[in-house]
């Protein structure tokens, strides 16, 4: 079919999902940048700062030792998050 009908409505589903979908990744990005990496990071500076007596004991000697890998997961378990709804805007019902 020609004119504005039907490829008029398409374009337009398109570029909303499109936009949504970039918004969706730029908000967890921020999300995971700003709360869950410098919360692990200000954890972390707390206890060397005003609890240097159990520094070497667990928990605090795990998060410490672990933090790459506990911000890795949390960044893997927000970004399966991001799918579920990336999932639901590209194919969920109008």
């Amino acid at each position: 079919m020609t004119g504005n009908g039907i490829d008029g409505v398409f374009l337009k589903e398109i570029t909303t999902k499109l936009l949504m979908s970039f918004l969706t990744v730029l908000f967890i990005n921020l999300f995971i940048l700003l709360f869950v990496d410098n919360m692990i990071d200000y954890l972390i500076n707390f206890h060397k700062t005003y609890n240097t007596d159990n520094i070497n004991k667990n928990p605090i000697k795990f998060l410490v030792e672990n933090q790459i890998k506990i911000k890795k997961g949390y960044r893997i378990f927000f970004a399966l998050g991001s799918m579920v709804m990336l999932y639901g805007v590209w194919f969920g019902k109008n």
